[in-house]
């Protein structure tokens, strides 16, 4: 096994809704595997799911379809109202979209930034609708761009 096969494999679970397996694989890692490994799955999850949803043609989606798409998902479940921190989400995607310079996430509380990311992850991947080999294929592509920022 690589560096980050666990924590791949314990998000492919989540976003194949084996909720079971997801939670026994993420209790296997340790802290640090949970806090940089998992961290950099999502983010690289995040990234290529936000660049899917949100560029079309090339351009970013205006700031009001990300104002939109964030509220939308923030409204469907109560513990969404609860964990994604609009402000927080709405930096990230226009991170993602290079509309935002670095310093953006300057006074971002990193445990914050996390769990929204992942909840988002899990809705924009939900919305995707992901047949079997299309979730494999959006797994490897995830793998190779969390491979790349850890090196």
């Amino acid at each position: 096994m690589t560096a980050i096969d666990k924590q791949v494999a314990a998000l492919h679970a989540l976003l194949a809704r084996r909720y079971e397996e997801n939670q026994r694989l993420l209790g296997q890692l340790s802290a640090k595997e949970v806090n940089v490994g998992y961290a950099a799955v999502i983010s690289a999850a995040f990234f290529e799911l936000a660049q899917r949803r949100f560029i079309r043609n090339g351009k970013p989606a205006s700031d009001a379809e990300v104002i939109e798409f964030v509220a939308e998902a923030r409204g469907r479940t109560q513990e969404a109202v609860e964990i994604i921190d609009p402000q927080v989400a709405e930096i990230a995607t226009n991170f993602v979209l290079g509309k935002l310079p670095l310093d953006a996430y300057d006074g971002v509380d990193d445990n914050v930034a996390f769990r929204t990311k992942s909840l988002l992850v899990a809705i924009m991947a939900a919305d995707e609708d992901f047949g079997d080999s299309e979730l494999n294929s959006f797994m490897a592509r995830v793998r190779d761009l969390t491979e790349e920022s850890l090196r």
